[in-house]
């Protein structure tokens, strides 16, 4: 599961987490962990939560991540892109709880 630093929306780390981990359950998935990022992700820099989920996925210790929204990982749309390729190629998958551009809340996306 990834939650950015901070959520203006949910207004805590806490309650998204909470929606978040019932999601998990409700679909039988097991959590391996929270991870969170206090920067910004660029092109450049997933930053060390996000290579964190990469590396476990390239050791098959996970299969994919769940987060809120596309923005939770960056607001810039080519950045999500590019880290959902990066997740995709890893064989894993990104589910938003809120669903993506284009696609229903709570459905595993195989890259962009």
């Amino acid at each position: 599961m990834y939650l950015p630093a901070f959520d203006s929306q949910l207004g805590s780390g806490r309650l998204a987490e909470q929606r978040l981990t019932e999601f998990v359950d409700s679909r039988g998935w097991q959590l391996t962990g929270v991870f969170r990022d206090h920067g910004i992700v660029t092109l450049a820099d997933a930053g060390p939560a996000l290579e964190q989920i990469l590396s476990m996925l390239s050791h098959g210790q996970i299969k994919g991540m769940v987060t809120l929204a596309s923005y939770t990982i960056s607001w810039d749309l080519e950045v999500v892109r590019h880290i959902e390729q990066r997740i995709a190629q890893l064989g894993g998958f990104v589910t938003y709880l809120y669903g993506a551009a284009g696609q229903p809340a709570g459905v595993p996306r195989q890259g962009g």
